[in-house]
């Protein structure tokens, strides 16, 4: 999972809540079953905070450059799913598959897509539309993917 957490340049969680966070995040997942190899997240704002103009905020790839060093991921296998535009645009920059769905965010960014000419792959009504669409997809394909 990458996240961009510009809440802490702006003053507005610390580094320890996002990780408390995103460690009852994964605890609750595994109680579901579900497996999260790793998360990442920019803690990076270019307005507030240290105004860093860093490589790993999206759109840009930094994040999944270090979950594909990590894990040795190949990103043109690979699919990035989000409700924001930054989300299918770092996809699309990584060579990755992209869906956008329209929960959160992804209402009002779809225009914003659709302005910038940001190309979705995949336009879902939610986070299980998207990854039970990709998984048929290249199930079918007979590739596998991560």
């Amino acid at each position: 999972m990458i996240s961009n957490q510009s809440g802490i340049s702006r003053g507005l969680m610390t580094i320890e809540e996002v990780e408390a966070v995103n460690r009852r995040l994964i605890d609750m997942l595994a109680e579901r079953g579900a497996k999260v190899d790793g998360i990442y997240y920019c803690p990076h704002h270019p307005e507030y905070g240290d105004r860093i103009a860093c490589t790993c905020r999206k759109p840009d790839i930094g994040m999944l450059i270090r979950a594909q060093e990590e894990f040795d991921i190949d990103l043109s296998r690979s699919f990035v799913v989000g409700d924001k535009w930054s989300d299918v645009q770092c996809g699309t920059n990584a060579g990755a598959l992209t869906s956008l769905v329209l929960t959160g965010y992804g209402k009002s960014d779809y225009q914003r897509c659709i302005d910038g000419g940001i190309k979705i792959d995949y336009l879902a009504e939610n986070l299980y539309d998207s990854v039970t669409n990709f998984v048929k997809q290249k199930l079918s394909a007979g590739g596998g993917f991560h």
